[in-house]
């Protein structure tokens, strides 16, 4: 990597860690975790952080044990593990970019980890991001650990376990790609399940699915501005599965139709899929963009939407920069006003969310002279979001078309005249 762009990594990551909140330590969510370790000292791993999957468990565990049940120790060595996922990211997009896009690509990379906060580092969230935009980098080149990459990312959140049928458009590769996968994540559910037992591998499941309307979410838009508007028909709280979350009239209504909507996002992706397979969608553009519309449709069809989420777009987005092919290729995934757009957008969704979290979440969990003017910060993030999504999704779907008459056109070659 240039050292310009070293230089601009460095200053901003610099940055970034001012932005965490050393007012309370450990900060963020870090505070959770530590505070689940210590109660879980007998190393059973059944009831430790029972909303995430085991492997995550283990491996949070694992860092507990090797900074020593030092608290101070293990929040400096998670934030350093971000950093250096995030470093081994940037380095990644630079060497696997197309060269006329290695600028592009791991710039805007530099620029979205800080734009989106201090939840960066402070979460786990960059690890699926990391994992999905290394799969789709990688897919032409190293099929099996693209495979491995997206096994990996279903063992940490589940649904990155959809990122592998955009990875099998090309027939030459899909054994292998299938067999990476398989042999992580499989092989990471079978230690979770011996480790942990059948009721700790589902607990995930069971503990999204008994989830509340999260007052970040899209179905929460509307009760939100009418909550904030002083209307004391709906109230706020934190629920047992640690997120504040919207009660009141239509919420339960809008939590259905949010699951019904999120059911049907597993269709959509399901059979954008099908497409791809079908169509042998194999260009990696192509590959990146309908990446990109799976991760979106379900982070915005979902009930529950924490800040953090909008992290797992910036893997695919920069990966989709990094392999966008010349507009003058015979099937370009995107136009550079579309991919202008989607670009822009992004940028924006971050700075609202960061604006959101934490810069004023205070506002928007309590009555204050500042809370309706926060929620329509949310709101507007939120229409952004959901706008955004549907575009990914439209492109989506127009790139995984059926080819007409091929991708290359032939081109027949008269003898020359004589004479």
């Amino acid at each position: 990597m240039p050292v310009a762009l070293a230089a601009a990594w460095i200053a901003s990551r610099a940055y970034l860690f001012k932005l965490v909140r050393w007012s309370t330590f450990p900060p963020g969510d870090l505070s959770y975790y530590v505070s689940a370790l210590k109660r879980g000292t007998g190393g059973d791993l059944t009831s430790l952080l029972p909303e995430y999957p085991t492997p995550v468990a283990a491996a949070l565990r694992g860092l507990w044990l090797v900074a020593g049940g030092d608290q101070v120790v293990f929040t400096f060595a998670f934030i350093a593990v971000m950093v250096l996922l995030d470093a081994a990211f940037a380095v990644g997009l630079w060497r696997h970019a197309r060269p006329a896009r290695r600028v592009a690509a791991t710039v805007l990379w530099i620029l979205l980890v800080p734009l989106i906060g201090s939840l960066a580092y402070l979460r786990f969230d960059l690890v699926p991001t990391v994992l999905a935009g290394a799969a789709i980098l990688l897919v032409r080149r190293r099929p099996s650990s693209a495979g491995a990459f997206v096994g990996l990312g279903a063992a940490i959140k589940l649904t990155p376990a959809l990122l592998v049928l955009p990875l099998l458009g090309r027939r030459a590769d899909r054994r292998r790609v299938l067999t990476g996968f398989v042999a992580v994540g499989g092989g990471l559910a079978l230690l979770g399940l011996a480790v942990g037992g059948w009721d700790r591998l589902v607990s995930p499941l069971g503990f999204q699915s008994g989830r509340g309307v999260q007052i970040e979410s899209i179905a929460a838009t509307v009760p939100m501005l009418v909550w904030a508007a002083g209307s004391s028909r709906y109230s706020l709280a934190i629920s047992p599965h640690h997120a504040w979350e919207i009660t009141g009239p239509l919420v339960g209504a809008l939590g259905t139709v949010s699951s019904v909507a999120f059911a049907a996002g597993l269709v959509f992706v399901a059979w954008l899929g099908y497409r791809v397979v079908r169509h042998r969608i194999d260009d990696a553009g192509s590959v990146a963009l309908v990446s990109l519309a799976t991760v979106a449709v379900l982070i915005v069809t979902n009930k529950v939407l924490s800040p953090q989420y909008v992290l797992w777009l910036a893997g695919p987005l920069t990966a989709l920069v990094a392999l966008q092919e010349p507009t003058a290729s015979p099937r370009p995934a995107l136009s550079p006003f579309a991919e202008r757009n989607l670009i822009l957008g992004m940028l924006m969704i971050a700075v609202l969310t960061q604006v959101v979290y934490p810069v004023t979440y205070a506002h928007i969990t309590r009555h204050t002279p500042l809370a309706l003017r926060a929620v329509l910060v949310l709101s507007v993030r939120n229409v952004l979001l959901l706008g955004w999504a549907g575009a990914a999704a439209w492109l989506a779907i127009r790139v995984t078309r059926r080819p007409s008459g091929g991708l290359i056109p032939t081109v027949t070659v008269e003898p020359a005249a004589t004479g």
